[in-house]
């Protein structure tokens, strides 16, 4: 058997970061923008809010799970390190009694956690302009471009890292990826919004600009579409959020597997369990960060298209009501063309 004490340690911590920062941040984020309010919704999808509270009450309890798990695996690996540090200076102590009664005397007994270090700082973090909304197309294609870029350059020097931690005798555990970094503020489309306004017509999406540009605010956003239809921004917000939340989750199943290369160096029964428990948690992470994470943000993506449908719907209806009422206005204004007319 075969123990690495420091490495241990670091693949405490490591797990420990997980259960007591990065998971609960992910809840907060589910909390704070997938719960939709009843104002969200509007008064034609309102039925629909116990369901949306239920796919977060849901989603919240996996996540707490998954926390409790990393939790146990922390709490875990301390005990399984103590158990190890004691049985080694037990045996040294009774080493040192012999050799004491042959005259030789050793050094006092060093307690290897006097030497430990901390898990430092991840060593990637989200891709540039991760979460940066809804861009125009020059700003998307420049954004794209660098992705690539970054991708070209970065990609050679990461396989060359892979491999050397593969073949190398000091395989140090560190954090490969921030889960935080995914957990940007969801920012929706303010394009999708605009294209709204002009869903009730020339004139009336004319004049609500006018009276965006003067007050700050949509007239027809905040007295029409949201009351009726819905805040087709806010209910995109909490589409990205799931999305986010995903992208963290997968981070953690990174920094799960990215441990393993590290403790191979820990042999024995106790590491063949703690590999295959890591192994089992990282697939399951991954799984949930794919497919159920995923799946819920497309049906909220789902639940904001129908929004937007609703809201162009009442401003077609506007549009008809203004085209209406401004040609009745003009054969009103002309006494008898416009009598004739009627």
């Amino acid at each position: 058997m075969k123990v690495d004490y420091a490495t241990m340690d670091l693949a405490r911590q490591l797990m420990e970061r997980q259960a007591d920062g990065h998971l609960p941040a992910m809840r907060g984020m589910i909390s704070s923008w997938g719960t939709l309010s009843d104002s969200d919704l509007g008064l034609i999808l309102q039925r629909l809010k116990p369901i949306n509270d239920a796919i977060v009450h849901e989603g919240d309890k996996v996540l707490g799970k998954i926390e409790e798990v990393y939790s146990l695996g922390s709490s875990n690996m301390k005990a399984t390190l103590e158990a190890h540090l004691r049985a080694d200076e037990a045996a040294y102590c009774e080493v040192q009694k012999v050799a004491s009664e042959m005259g030789v005397q050793l050094p006092t007994y060093k307690d290897p956690r006097d030497s430990f270090s901390s898990l430092g700082a991840a060593e990637q973090t989200a891709p540039p302009f991760y979460g940066g909304g809804d861009p125009d197309l020059p700003v998307q294609a420049f954004q794209d471009g660098y992705r690539s870029g970054t991708f070209v350059r970065e990609q050679p020097a990461q396989i060359l890292d892979r491999i050397g931690e593969t073949f190398s005798a000091d395989r140090g555990l560190r954090e490969t990826v921030d889960p935080q970094t995914f957990l940007v503020t969801p920012t929706g489309s303010l394009s999708e919004i605009e294209n709204l306004r002009w869903s009730a017509g020339i004139v009336l999406g004319s004049v609500d600009w006018v009276f965006e540009q003067i007050f700050g605010f949509s007239l027809l956003d905040e007295v029409v579409y949201k009351p009726f239809a819905g805040d087709w921004n806010r209910v995109q917000q909490a589409s990205e959020a799931w999305t986010h939340v995903g992208g963290a989750l997968g981070a953690v199943s990174q920094n799960t597997t990215g441990m393993l290369p590290a403790m191979a160096e820990w042999t024995g029964r106790g590491s063949e369990a703690f590999l295959r428990a890591a192994t089992v948690i990282a697939g399951a992470d991954s799984s949930l960060a794919s497919s159920a994470a995923g799946a819920v943000s497309v049906l909220i993506s789902g639940l904001a298209i129908l929004v937007k449908e609703i809201s162009k719907a009442i401003g077609r209806t506007l549009e008809t009501i203004a085209n209406f009422l401004i040609t009745k206005a003009a054969e009103a204004a002309t006494p008898v063309a416009g009598w004739a007319v009627a």
